[in-house]
């Protein structure tokens, strides 16, 4: 996973997707026209791939949480839950539980927070 940054926004988001010798990069849909930036990836049960980080809001300078999933080289946008506006949130891991389910974690700090950051634990069945 990575990220093509430039001066002018929208950025674009990559992916390396194959096996290690035969890998292709594909572009990734973005949330908003803030940066968007990915941190961790996991393949679930179902043989699907999830990419999370968080996108910034270019309203409030904050971030939101961005969740990815690849299905048959295609890659989408998943809704996340709403922490409300202002509020700085995203992923900064995941994984894959081999009998079915995915775990992520991240921060999350509400708006006017005053920098009071809290543990951020979503899980997808």
């Amino acid at each position: 996973m990575g990220e093509q940054e430039t001066d002018t926004a929208p950025y674009t988001n990559y992916v390396a997707t194959g096996a290690p010798s035969a890998l292709s990069i594909q572009t990734t849909p973005n949330a908003g026209t803030g940066e968007n930036d990915l941190f961790a990836a996991a393949t679930a049960a179902d043989g699907s791939t999830w990419a999370v980080g968080w996108n910034m809001d270019t309203t409030t300078g904050n971030h939101d949480p961005l969740i990815l999933q690849g299905k048959n080289g295609a890659w989408s946008l998943v809704p996340s839950l709403s922490f409300g506006t202002g509020s700085d949130t995203g992923f900064a891991a995941i994984t894959a539980i081999p009998s079915g389910g995915l775990w992520a974690a991240g921060v999350t700090a509400p708006a006017n927070g005053g920098g009071s950051y809290s543990t951020l634990i979503e899980f997808h069945p």
